[in-house]
């Protein structure tokens, strides 16, 4: 079964967007959005998704890892089903990396295009140093 697991809108030590305040929709989708290519670098084998979540307040954003359940991992003989399912069983060894360490801060090259970002945008995004 294909499941997921939350990481986070941004690394564990970054301020992110708050629900309910004014651009939070945009400002949240790009944060989530630069921390899931960060992501992709630390974690090349994972799957990271930003996806959506109904909150109270309003719509909240995350980045989740998915990956399939052991038990739809099948090892055939066919090199097709051998290939699938080794990625499969790769991404999920990384999606329960990336929520076990998890970044604490932005890494270079997200500061970079946050920084970047933050030239078209009316908010700033606050990166640590």
């Amino acid at each position: 079964m294909r499941d997921y697991i939350h990481i986070g809108p941004v690394p564990i030590d970054e301020s992110c967007a708050q629900v309910g305040r004014a651009n939070y929709r945009a400002q949240a989708r790009i944060e989530c959005r630069v921390f899931k290519e960060q992501l992709e670098r630390k974690f090349p084998d994972g799957e990271f998704v930003v996806k959506s979540f109904p909150h109270e307040f309003g719509t909240y954003f995350e980045v989740v890892a998915y990956f399939e359940d052991e038990e739809r991992i099948d090892f055939n003989f066919g090199t097709y089903e051998v290939d699938r399912d080794t990625k499969a069983l790769r991404a999920r060894e990384a999606a329960f990396e990336a929520e076990a360490n998890t970044p604490t801060n932005w890494d270079k090259e997200a500061k970079a295009k946050l920084a970047d970002l933050s030239d078209d945008y009316p908010f700033a995004f606050k990166v640590s140093e």
